[in-house]
């Protein structure tokens, strides 16, 4: 049986960040072989983690886009609500929010987009979802003034992976030769609905969506991975300098550094990049 060790407190395990993840944190996410090259064209999509990736990949000269969203289409859930009305289902109610989330163009463009791209690096943050006050018809936006009308739903890691599986289904009926990359997004919960404690909350909901993309990848096939930014930042963060509020001194803002680091060894491994 295989298994990896943690890092040791020795100071030489961290004196050169890139060769303590690949060493502790990549092992069982590496490619065999590079999946895009300089050509590819790759998409980034979910929560504004998905955005830095973005930025840091098209600063490098790759084609790489990103499908902005309103932050508040972070979850599992809310994207499917996005990705059902690209393929003309739902097995949800409607609701008024949804024509505002996703209007038409967006429907359109993703359509149009997606059988033309090779990669696409789609990272969820939140494990639960808004609803209407009916408990049925999920709004993922709310009118802060008029909470009283809404309720936030902490959905189980077997839901939220019905709903990553129910995505992974569209895309590949779009395009079933893109390649799916999943991560989860190291950026802190800004407040946790129904925990008292938000850092409390947003352990609660990183694992959850963990477990839920553990359980899609067992099944998912060779054109879906993860990549495991959220453990990078998380894990070995614990153990290096500050890694987050570096920059812009927001204490959830993961530092350009860090994600830099991140971009430069998913390249080095899914493109051949940097070797």
């Amino acid at each position: 049986m295989r298994y990896g060790t943690y890092p040791r407190h020795h100071p030489e395990d961290f004196e050169n960040r890139e060769r303590l993840i690949e060493e502790f944190v990549l092992p069982g996410f590496i490619p065999p072989e590079p999946v895009i090259n300089e050509s590819s064209k790759m998409r980034t999509q979910g929560s504004c983690f998905a955005e830095n990736i973005h930025h840091a990949i098209s600063n490098r000269g790759l084609d790489c886009q990103h499908l902005t969203m309103q932050e508040a289409v972070n979850s599992p859930l809310a994207n499917r609500l996005l990705f059902d009305r690209v393929a003309n289902q739902s097995v949800f109610p409607s609701h008024p929010f949804h024509d505002q989330l996703f209007p038409a163009l967006t429907i359109k463009q993703v359509r149009e987009y997606i059988p033309n791209e090779d990669l696409f690096i789609f990272t969820v943050g939140v494990a639960g979802c808004w609803f209407d006050a009916t408990g049925n018809a999920p709004t993922v936006d709310v009118d802060p003034k008029k909470l009283k009308d809404f309720s936030f739903r902490w959905l189980s890691a077997a839901e939220n992976a019905q709903h990553l599986k129910a995505i992974l289904e569209v895309l590949r009926h779009l395009n079933p030769d893109l390649h799916v990359v999943l991560t989860l997004s190291p950026v802190p919960l800004n407040r946790a609905f129904g925990y008292p404690s938000a850092v409390v909350g947003d352990c609660i909901s990183k694992s959850t969506l963990r477990v839920a993309i553990a359980a899609v990848l067992e099944a998912a096939g060779p054109k879906v991975s993860y990549w495991p930014s959220f453990e990078i930042v998380r894990w070995m963060g614990s153990h290096l300098p500050p890694v987050f509020g570096i920059d812009d001194g927001v204490g959830r803002h993961v530092s350009k550094e860090m994600v830099d680091t991140i971009v430069r060894l998913f390249l080095k491994h899914y493109a051949g990049l940097y070797r």
